[in-house]
């Protein structure tokens, strides 16, 4: 411990802090050009358990809509087809954009999602 007291090494110590810093502002900088919130074409909404408590066997996502999302925020649509296609397997639904509806919204990389109005809640799903 004597040792730490010495100008010396309390330099190396000093050079070896600014060292560390350096590298973690390069990381921060190259993290921060990373574009981590691209824009997708398909989305897929699988129902893994209802209000209910049901989790296996469930026959359809039993959801009454996908809102298509940009960045968090609501993108307005006029109306669904041509520009998505919506295929549903079992207790999945998945929404696949056009090439049309990727260059009239722009960037798309979320849904929201709307419970079905015309079924009973019990089979809103809760886990997904």
């Amino acid at each position: 411990m004597a040792g730490l007291t010495r100008l010396r090494w309390q330099f190396l110590i000093f050079l070896f802090g600014l060292l560390l810093m350096g590298f973690g502002f390069i990381t921060i900088h190259a993290i921060s050009e990373v574009d981590s919130g691209g824009s997708f074409r398909r989305f897929r909404f699988t129902a893994l358990e209802l209000r209910d408590g049901t989790v296996s066997g469930i026959s359809q996502p039993n959801i009454g809509a996908l809102r298509l999302l940009s960045d968090g925020c609501l993108l307005h649509v006029t109306d669904g087809p041509p520009e998505w296609h919506v295929t549903t397997d079992g207790a999945s639904l998945t929404l696949t954009l056009t090439e049309e509806a990727v260059k009239e919204y722009g960037r798309v990389n979320g849904v929201a999602i709307v419970t079905a109005s015309d079924s009973d809640p019990r089979f809103d799903p809760i886990r997904f």
